[in-house]
Formats: C-alpha cells, structure tokens, sequence
C-alpha cells in the first residue's frame, strides 16, 4: 500500500484541498488562524476568520481526510511565547529530539 499526501501551501489552502491525505508546515505567520484551526478541528466545528476576505469561514471537517501539521522545535516555542501553546491543546504528538 502506497501512502500519498500533499503539502499544504496555507492554512486556506489546507482548507479548500480535496486532497484525503494532506500536511501542513506550521510557521510562526499568522499564529492565532494556524491555533484556532488545530483547537477547533477535533471538534468536528471549524471558524476561522479570513482577514483578506474579511469574512467568516465554518466548514464541517471531512471524516475520510486526514492532516498532519508539522512543526519545528522553534515555531512550537514561538507560538508558545506568544500565548498560542499547541501543545497544550492539540492530541496525538510526535517531537523529535534531534535537531
């Protein structure tokens, strides 16, 4: 069996794929829309606001599609540091201590 996923360019873009197998690289832009994604998606509920659109966006989390974000050491402990504490929130975790 073959595994096939693609990267994700933004967190709007990770949105709008209908890819069922996707990942993210989380970076320190835009910090409180990559939170509130990762808070609200295991909730089956998801509502961010698009600051371009200046609009609202829910959507219903697809049960067949699966994400992975990945995150280095640093982005973790920047968004840490700014109150976003992922690690706090999020489930399931894998963190490497190699650098």
């Amino acid at each position: 069996m073959r595994i096939i996923s693609k990267q994700a360019e933004s967190i709007w873009n990770l949105i709008e794929s209908t890819e069922p197998k996707k990942y993210f690289v989380l970076t320190a832009e835009n910090p409180k829309l990559a939170y509130d994604l990762l808070v609200q998606y295991p909730t089956g509920k998801v509502d961010l606001f698009d600051d371009a659109k200046m609009k609202h966006i829910a959507f219903t989390p697809k049960t067949t599609e699966s994400i992975v974000f990945i995150a280095t050491n640093e982005t973790i402990n920047n968004l840490q540091q700014n109150n976003f504490d992922i690690l706090e929130k999020v489930g399931l975790t894998y963190r490497s201590n190699n650098a």
